[in-house]
């Protein structure tokens, strides 16, 4: 009788790369990527939370946080290629701000977006207004008030970012090389090819030998592996915006 073998590395890259594609459903993705962190002999009983933090055509970033351990990267590829990392503090907690987090419950089902209060509210209003009942201008008016919160807040966050982008392009337009060599001069090898400056900045070298500048950890490695240049300093920021940032 044949033996049932575990799936390769490459067969479990495809798996989730393929899941992703297809948006299928939270909950199959989730166990495609405790099996991957189980495949390189890391610590995950399952999935608190996971974050597709950045895709392209070929290629997908997630962040991972396992129950009872810190963060994985999981990098998957359309060749089969995988990469998972992390574990041990390197990578900051998902944020909110970086993408949709698809949080799960203790049984493993997916926790919903909309928080049971929010949703007791909006079914309310939508059963008044199908009544003809006399309050439903006060159901509507919480639910509509409630999603322009939301959306107000978003707005915000976006607004935020663009202005502290737009205040760093105009303190200066490049990055000479001898600036870059003076801070890889002050900075500290972290990882091979990746350096981080005392303000918080990382410096990467890709292939080429070019370097690159860096908000956080996981970008300068994407940098330095795949020479993918995502959300790359283009400017130096002024120095009372630099601040540290542990990636």
């Amino acid at each position: 009788m044949a033996q049932n073998s575990e799936p390769t590395a490459q067969e479990i890259a495809l798996s989730v790369y393929t899941s992703i594609r297809q948006d299928d459903r939270p909950e199959t993705i989730a166990i495609q990527l405790v099996q991957a962190i189980k495949h390189f002999r890391y610590n995950c009983p399952r999935i608190n939370e996971y974050q597709l933090y950045h895709q392209q055509p070929n290629m997908a970033v997630l962040k991972v946080s396992c129950l009872a351990a810190p963060v994985y990267g999981i990098s998957v590829a359309s060749n089969g290629y995988i990469s998972v990392y992390g574990g041990n503090g390197m990578l900051a907690p998902v944020k909110r701000e970086d993408g949709r987090i698809y949080a799960f419950k203790a049984d493993g089902s997916l926790e919903p977006e909309v928080t049971p209060a929010l949703r007791h509210y909006l079914d309310q209003g939508l059963e008044k207004v199908r009544m003809g009942d006399d309050n439903n201008t006060f159901y509507m008016s919480v639910a509509i008030s409630i999603l322009g919160f939301v959306a107000l807040a978003s707005s915000f966050m976006w607004i935020r970012s663009w202005r502290r982008m737009s205040q760093a392009k105009a303190y200066n337009s490049t990055i000479p090389s001898a600036i870059k060599d003076e801070l890889l001069e002050e900075s500290t090898m972290i990882r091979e090819k990746i350096f981080k400056h005392p303000t918080g900045i990382y410096i990467a070298q890709g292939r080429r030998g070019k370097r690159r500048l860096f908000h956080s950890f996981l970008p300068a490695w994407l940098y330095k592996k795949f020479s993918i240049k995502f959300r790359e300093m283009a400017n130096l920021p002024r120095p009372d915006d630099l601040e540290e940032e542990d990636y």
